[in-house]
C-alpha cells in the first residue's frame, strides 16, 4: 500500500476561557508545498501552529500514522527527528554567541551553508550575542538554525515580520525553494508578499477555512541525522557570575575559618579554664550522713562493681584509684607510737642539699600527667613531686637546689589491709551515735626516688588533694610496683588484749590463747585485703562535669572536686558560639542574597533556552541531562575555585607570618567544599527547574 505523503490535523478545539480560537477546526498539508495559516492578529495563527509540537489533543496524523497515540518519549522523538519551529520572537542562549550557537549545532550533525549564511548575512553577527541583536537580525539567524539541520518539517512564527523588505523579499524566496525541495513549510503570517507566494493557504476564523491548494508531486528529503550529543549551555551575566562565584568561594572559606577558629578557640578557651579548674573528681562511698572526703583512707573500699557503675557513665574519660595517707596516722598494728613518728623523716639530697625533712602527707599522681606549669622547678623524669612547703620549714633554698640529681630517701606506705575495728566516729554533731571506719594498715617500705618536681608555693597538684602542708606525690605506677610485691592475700581476725595496767596491746590473730577468754579481749579487728577507698575520675570536658556528677551522686557515690561555676562556663562558650554562627548566618544572607538575585535574572533565560532546546526537537529528558552537566559542571567550578582560593590565602598569610590564620586543608574540608558547591550550584538550580516543570502554561509541561 502506498504511504500517503501529507500531514493532517483534525478535531483540533482550542479555547481559552469563554473564548474559542478554534472550533473543530481540520488543516492538511504535502512536502514540496508552502502552506500558509493567515489571519488577523490574535486569531490565533501561532496558537495553531503549538498543535504540530503535540500541545493540544487532537487527531494527528503523519504520512498515514496517528501521532497523537504515541507515547510521550516517542512524540519528543518524533519532533527532533523532523521538526525545527521557530517562534515569531526567536529563542537563543543568551550566554552564547551566534557562532557558538552554530559550532554547538554542528557538534550535534548539523550541517553549515555558507550560500545562506552570505544570503542572510550571518558573517556579521557571529560575535554578537543574541541580545545585541536586533529583531530582524534574530529573525535571520534564528531560521539559519533552524534550516542547518535541514529539517523535513519547518514550522515557522511570522517569519518576515522584523525584516526589512530586501531581506523579507530574499526570505520569501528561500522558504518557497526550501519546500519545493521536498520538505514540509508551514509558515504563520499576515504579510501578502507571502501570502501570494502560497501553495496551501488558510484562514483562522474561530476555525481553519482552507482558501487555496495547490498540491505538487515531490520526492520527500531526509532530515539530516543527529547525534545525541548533550548540547554545551553557556548563561550570560559571565562578569556578574565571576564576580558572584569568587564572593560564594570566599563566603566557603570564610565559613570555614569560622569553624576552624570557633573549633581553635573553644578548644583554647577549655584548655584555660582547665588550668585553673580541674576536671578531676573523687568519688567515694560515705562512711555516714553529711560526710567529707577524708584524704586518709577512712571511706568504704570500693568494690569491682562499684568500678564498673563509674565507668559506665558517659562523659569520663578515665577512672584510676586513689591512694594517699598521713604520715602521723600510720596505722601498722603493734608498733609503738615512738616508732612510727621515725617514718615521717625524710632525706634530701643532691649536691647542694642533703637535708632531713619531715613528711605530712603522701598522694599518687598519674606519671602521664605533666605539672610543668604548677613547679618553680622541674626535671624530666618519673620521680616524685615535692611541695614548695616542705622546704623554708628546713631553710633550704630553692635557687640553691640542682634538680639533676636531688633525689629523697623516704617510707613509702604500701597499702595492705582494709581494716575494721580499729577506729569509731561519731555520726551527728553532737557525737551520740558512733560508727566504725575503715582504717588502711600499712607495710612501711624504704625508697629512693629522684624528685620530678618542686610544686609553687601554695599549689597542689590537683583541686582534691590533700590541703595539709609537706605533701609529696608519688607515681601510682611505684606504688602499683610495691603493691605486687607487698600484698594481702587472705583476710583475717585479731583479737586484741590489753598488757597490764593498758600497756601496749597484744594481737592475736585466729584465736586467743587458752589462758584468755573473749572477756579478756578490747578489741576485735577483721582485716581484709586492701581496695582503694576512692577513686579519680577525670572528666571529658568542664561542660560535662555537672552531668556527670548528678549521675553518679544517683548510682550512689558521693562527689567532691573543685567549684567550678559550669553553667556560666557553658552559657560563654554558647554565647560564643551563638555570636559565630549569627556572623555567618549574616554573611550567608549577603552573599547568597546577591547569588540568587544572580539566579533571578537567568531563571527567564534558562527557560527561553529549554524552550530554544524543544524547538529545535530536543527531548525533555536530553533537554534536562544538557541542564544537569551545565550545573555539574558550575558545581566543579566552584569548588575547584573556593579550594585554590583558600590555598592562596593560606600561601599568604604564611608569607605575612600570621601563623594563626593557616587551617588544614584536609580531605573532609575539601570534601565540605565540594558539598557546598554541588548544592548550591546542583542541588538549587535543579530543584527550582523541577518546580517551573510543575507550573502549567509552560513548555516543558508539555
Amino acid at each position: 500500500m502506498r504511504c500517503i505523503k501529507m500531514i493532517e490535523i483534525k478535531n483540533l478545539n482550542i479555547s481559552f476561557g469563554d473564548k474559542v480560537i478554534l472550533n473543530n477546526a481540520s488543516f492538511h498539508t504535502f512536502p514540496g508545498v508552502l502552506s500558509i495559516i493567515k489571519g488577523k492578529s490574535g486569531s490565533g495563527k501561532s496558537t495553531f501552529l503549538k498543535a504540530f509540537q503535540f500541545a493540544y489533543e487532537c487527531e494527528y496524523i503523519y504520512e498515514g500514522q496517528r501521532m497523537d497515540e504515541l507515547n510521550q518519549d516517542s512524540r519528543q522523538q518524533f519532533i527532533y527527528d523532523h521538526m525545527v519551529k521557530v517562534p515569531q520572537i526567536p529563542l537563543f542562549i543568551e550566554g552564547m554567541t551566534i557562532e557558538e550557537h552554530i559550532k554547538q549545532l554542528v557538534k550535534l550533525g548539523y550541517q553549515r551553508n555558507d550560500i545562506y549564511e552570505e544570503k542572510f548575512g550571518i558573517a556579521s553577527l557571529k560575535k554578537k550575542y543574541p541580545r545585541n541583536l536586533s529583531g530582524g537580525e534574530k529573525t535571520r539567524v534564528a531560521i539559519y538554525l533552524a534550516i542547518m539541520s535541514q529539517p523535513e518539517i519547518l514550522i515557522l512564527d511570522e517569519p518576515t515580520a522584523a525584516l526589512d523588505a530586501s531581506y523579507a523579499i530574499e526570505m520569501i524566496k528561500y522558504l518557497k525553494e526550501y519546500a519545493e525541495e521536498g520538505h514540509y513549510v508551514i509558515v504563520a503570517t499576515h504579510d501578502q508578499r507571502m501570502i501570494e507566494e502560497a501553495d496551501v493557504l488558510y484562514k483562522v476564523d474561530q476555525t481553519l477555512i482552507l482558501e487555496k491548494e495547490n498540491k505538487r508531486e515531490t520526492s520527500l528529503i531526509s532530515q539530516i541525522p543527529h547525534n545525541h550529543k548533550l548540547f554545551n549551555l553557556r548563561f550570560s551575566h559571565h562578569t556578574f557570575r565571576i564576580v558572584m562565584n569568587i564572593l560564594v568561594a570566599f563566603t566557603m572559606i570564610i565559613c570555614a575559618y569560622s569553624y576552624n577558629v570557633y573549633g581553635h578557640y573553644n578548644e583554647s578557651y577549655e584548655q584555660k579554664i582547665n588550668t585553673i579548674a580541674s576536671r578531676d573528681l573523687t568519688v567515694y562511698k560515705e562512711k555516714m550522713s553529711n560526710d567529707y572526703y577524708s584524704y586518709n583512707g577512712s571511706e568504704f573500699p570500693m568494690t569491682q562493681s562499684d568500678y564498673k557503675k563509674i565507668k559506665s557513665v558517659k562523659n569520663i574519660e578515665s577512672v584510676k584509684w586513689r591512694y594517699e595517707k598521713e604520715y602521723n596516722d600510720v596505722m601498722i598494728l603493734g608498733l609503738d607510737t615512738e616508732t612510727q613518728l621515725k617514718y615521717q623523716e625524710a632525706k634530701l639530697t643532691g649536691k647542694k642539699c642533703n637535708q632531713t625533712i619531715n613528711l605530712v602527707s603522701m598522694q599518687v599522681y598519674d606519671n602521664e600527667d605533666d605539672y610543668t606549669n604548677l613547679t618553680v622547678k622541674h626535671n624530666d623524669n618519673k620521680g616524685v613531686y615535692i611541695s614548695n612547703q616542705l622546704l623554708p620549714n628546713q631553710d633550704i633554698s630553692v635557687d640553691s637546689i640542682n634538680m639533676d640529681d636531688l633525689k629523697l630517701k623516704f617510707y613509702l606506705p604500701v597499702p595492705m589491709y582494709d581494716a575494721s575495728g580499729i577506729t569509731q566516729t561519731g555520726i551527728d554533731l553532737e557525737g551520740s551515735e558512733y560508727v566504725d571506719v575503715n582504717t588502711v594498715l600499712v607495710d612501711l617500705i624504704e625508697v629512693e626516688l629522684p624528685v620530678r618536681g618542686i610544686l609553687k608555693e601554695g599549689t597542689e597538684i590537683s583541686s582534691n588533694s590533700y590541703n595539709g602542708t609537706g605533701s609529696i606525690y608519688v607515681p601510682r605506677s611505684v606504688v602499683n610496683q610495691y603493691r605486687k610485691t607487698y600484698h594481702a592475700t587472705q583476710s583475717k581476725v585479731l583479737y586484741g588484749v590489753p598488757g597490764a595496767e593498758g600497756t601496749d596491746y597484744k594481737f592475736y590473730e585466729g584465736s586467743l590463747p587458752s589462758t584468755y577468754t573473749m572477756s579478756d579481749v578490747d578489741q576485735v579487728v577483721v582485716e581484709t585485703p586492701w581496695k582503694p577507698g576512692a577513686y579519680t575520675v577525670r572528666v571529658d570536658s568542664l561542660k560535662n562535669i555537672d552531668q556527670v556528677t548528678k549521675q553518679l551522686e544517683k548510682l550512689g557515690f558521693n562527689v567532691e572536686g573543685a567549684f567550678v561555676d559550669n553553667s556560666a562556663i557553658n552559657k560563654l562558650l554558647s554565647n560564643n558560639k551563638q555570636v559565630l554562627i549569627q556572623f555567618m548566618i549574616i554573611v550567608f544572607v549577603l552573599l547568597y542574597g546577591f547569588y540568587f538575585y544572580l539566579k533571578y535574572l537567568i531563571l527567564k533565560e534558562e527557560k527561553q533556552t529549554r524552550d530554544f532546546l524543544y524547538n529545535l526537537g530536543f527531548t525533555t529528558k536530553r533537554i534536562s541531562k544538557s541542564f544537569s552537566l551545565t550545573y555539574i559542571k558550575n558545581s566543579l567550578i566552584l569548588a575547584v575555585l573556593g579550594i585554590v582560593l583558600l590555598e592562596v590565602f593560606i600561601e599568604f598569610v604564611i608569607r605575612i607570618h600570621i601563623y594563626s590564620l593557616i587551617i588544614p586543608v584536609t580531605k573532609m574540608l575539601i570534601l565540605l567544599f565540594f558539598t557546598a558547591a554541588f548544592i548550591i550550584e546542583f542541588f538549587i538550580p535543579t530543584l527550582i527547574q523541577m518546580i517551573m516543570k510543575k507550573s502549567k502554561g509552560t513548555v516543558m509541561s508539555r
